[in-house]
Formats: C-alpha cells, sequence, structure tokens
C-alpha cells in the first residue's frame, strides 16, 4: 500500500516509539502524586516534555496545556470561552471552512449555551476573507475561530491579519495548527493567537495525545469545559498521559528541527505528482488554485471522474476525499461547498499529503495507478 494520507495521521518517529515504550515499562507514577518518589519521577518526564514543546514552538511552559488532541482542545477552548461569557457576549465567529471539530464545537455552544454562531464564508480560493471577519466582529462576539492550514486544501490562511482585526476589538482568537506544526514555522501564529491547539499524531508522534497553548490571562478568562480533579491548569481534568506527552515533546522537537528537509522533501514529491498527472491525464485543476498552501498538501479535481470510484479502482494508494474524521460521510466536503464548488464537482476531488516516510518511487507508482483509475472511471462514466 502506498501512503499518502499523512494529513490523517502520520506514522510513529522511531526514536519517539522508543521514548513512549520506555516511559511506559519504567514511569509508572501518577504526575500528580509529587508525595513520593515515583510520582515525582512522572512529573519530571511531563515538566521534560512541556519544556521541550514550549523551546521548540517558542511559547512559555506555563501556557502548554496537555490535551488528547486538536479536537478536545478545540472544545476546550471554544467552550471555555463561551461558557465564561455573560448571555448576551455570546456569538462565536467562524470560518465555514473549519475542522468539524471546530464546527461541532460551536454548535454545541449553541445548543447548550445559548451561543449565536456567525459563520463566514472564505474567498473562492479557500483563504478565510479578512475583511468579512471584521465585518462579523460586534460587542456580542466571544470568541474567533480559524484555522491556520486547512487539512483538505493546505491552503494557508492570513491568521496574523486575522489577529489584528480581532485584537482590536478584544476578541479572542481560537487557532487550529494541527496541520501547521512541523510543516511551517508556527511561532508567529502562535502569537497572534489566543489559544491554540495542535495533535502529536499529525508530525510522527503518539496519537491520543495534544496540546492547547494560551498564557494565563486567556486560561483565567475560560470556564473548564472538562471538569475533574484540576488537572490541567483548572481546565482539563484527568490523569496526564505520562508516556504520551514524553512522546509528543521529543516529536515536536524533532518536528521542528527538520522543518526545512521536510518542506523541501515533500515539496519536491507533490510537484513530481502533479507532473506525472498532468502528463498522463492533461490539465488537472489544483484546488484552490495560487493561493498560499503548505508544502505536504495537494488537492486535486479530476473532472468528470468521481473521487470515490477513483479510489476503488485504485487500492493500491491510500489518499482520501477529505477529512479523516468525516470519511464515513457520504455527503461532499463541507470545506469545497463553501469554497463555491457543487456537490458533483466536489465529489471530484482527492487529497494527497506526504510525508517524512514518502519516496519519489512511491509518487511514481501512485500516479500511474491514480490516473489509469481518473482513465477507467471516466471512460464507464461516459459509457
Amino acid at each position: 500500500m502506498i501512503y499518502l494520507d499523512c494529513n490523517a495521521t502520520t506514522p510513529l518517529d522511531p526514536e519517539v516509539a522508543d521514548l513512549v515504550d520506555h516511559v511506559s515499562r519504567n514511569v509508572p507514577g501518577n504526575v500528580s502524586s509529587i508525595q513520593h518518589g515515583i510520582g515525582n519521577a512522572a512529573a519530571k518526564v511531563a515538566e521534560q516534555a512541556r519544556t521541550q514543546v514550549a523551546g521548540a514552538l517558542e511559547v512559555s511552559p506555563n501556557s502548554v496545556v496537555w490535551t488528547s488532541g486538536a479536537s478536545e482542545g478545540l472544545h476546550l477552548g471554544i467552550v471555555g470561552l463561551v461558557g465564561s461569557s455573560p448571555a448576551h457576549k455570546r456569538t462565536i465567529v467562524i470560518s465555514a471552512t473549519e475542522h468539524s471539530a471546530a464546527l461541532n464545537s460551536a454548535e454545541f455552544c449553541r445548543r447548550l449555551l445559548g451561543a449565536n454562531i456567525r459563520v463566514v464564508p472564505p474567498r473562492t480560493d479557500g483563504r478565510p476573507d479578512v475583511t468579512s471577519i471584521s465585518d462579523a466582529l460586534d460587542e456580542t462576539v466571544s470568541a474567533v475561530v480559524c484555522m491556520h492550514v486547512n487539512n483538505e486544501t493546505g491552503v494557508i490562511s492570513p491568521i496574523e491579519e486575522i489577529s489584528e482585526v480581532c485584537r482590536a476589538r478584544a476578541v479572542p482568537l481560537v487557532c487550529d495548527v494541527t496541520q501547521s506544526v512541523g510543516k511551517l514555522d508556527v511561532s508567529s501564529v502562535l502569537r497572534a493567537s489566543d489559544i491554540a491547539v495542535f495533535s502529536g499524531h499529525k508530525f510522527y508522534g503518539p496519537k491520543g495525545v495534544g496540546v492547547l497553548v494560551a498564557d494565563s490571562s486567556v486560561r483565567r478568562r475560560m470556564a473548564p469545559a472538562l471538569a475533574g480533579g484540576g488537572h490541567g491548569a483548572g481546565l482539563r481534568g484527568g490523569t496526564v498521559n505520562t508516556p504520551g506527552v514524553a512522546g509528543l515533546g521529543l516529536a515536536t522537537e524533532l518536528a521542528v528541527s527538520r522543518l526545512v528537509a521536510t518542506q523541501e522533501h515533500c515539496e519536491a514529491l507533490l510537484d513530481q505528482l502533479f507532473a506525472a498527472l498532468e502528463a498522463r491525464l492533461g490539465k488537472v485543476e489544483v484546488v484552490g488554485g495560487d493561493a498560499p498552501r503548505v508544502a505536504n498538501t495537494l488537492n486535486l479535481r479530476f473532472q468528470g471522474a468521481d473521487a470515490d470510484a477513483v479510489m476503488a479502482n485504485s487500492p493500491g494508494v491510500a489518499v482520501s476525499t477529505g477529512s479523516a474524521c468525516n470519511s464515513a460521510d457520504p455527503e461532499p466536503s463541507h470545506v469545497l461547498l463553501a469554497m463555491g464548488f457543487g456537490s458533483d464537482a466536489a465529489s471530484e476531488c482527492i487529497r494527497f499529503s506526504v510525508g517524512l516516510p514518502t519516496t519519489p518511487d512511491d509518487v511514481d507508482r501512485a500516479a500511474a495507478q491514480i490516473g489509469e483509475a481518473v482513465d477507467r472511471v471516466r471512460r464507464l462514466t461516459a459509457a
């Protein structure tokens, strides 16, 4: 199987796997049990991981809150801000192209907290429109939610510009940087965001562990969305996953140290893939056009060929039609629909996302199989 679905998840880095295994076997304590040596040993592992994440991303260690992943982080951030706001100030401004985890957290706030939701459509290239976001702000808004890199298209949002309009109105910005860490320098984006979230398994770290980044002034404004024993700066109850956070700390360090090499590797592979597909199929449409895009992601429309049919006819290639979280949903991608694609056109798009383990030979073989599958589907459709 040729794996070109790294935006869904990445394989665990061997060095990270060794550390997770070592901590699992040798550090059995609870990080909160600091009254004795076994608990202290676990606490030291977690604090080392916190220091690694903070140092790699240029944030304060005190701003790092462990989570189970970006979905939980988005829920904690959005619900935390809205839940602590008075009833007349519970409006959420959110980009229409957000991950379903963010959109569903906003919907949770609407149903349980009486929040209003203002969904801001993107430009046709998928980038959030800064002017539209600015126009949606008023005294009732308690949070703006906008991701940095779109998980389906790879398009990069102008977070620093969005932050300027939010801060001019004293509205906190929640930013999902899950598809950014290890692919882009996110330090300026983290400074521009009041809350940022990501998951370790998107950059060769463990599954089931992530980070919410927010300084103490923001955290004090947030209602705890997950009650518990006061863990996670009071925002997130539950015992810390010591092996997981240890692995995440190392994975973050490695991802940032390999950033330039990763970008160059992935960009060359996708250039190769696109050239091979165009050579076989003729003009292929890039979703997002010329918008700035992260180096590892390419979403392509194969006109006249249903994407699910193409994938069924190329079983040796692992790609996707959108977010892994929505892979069982038969409906077209909400991201592509928001960008102006009709249902039929949105159903002709396939996301390719490569990573460090991907090789040029993988790309050549994938292009041959996908190209053959597109030709076959088009012939069957035209018959």
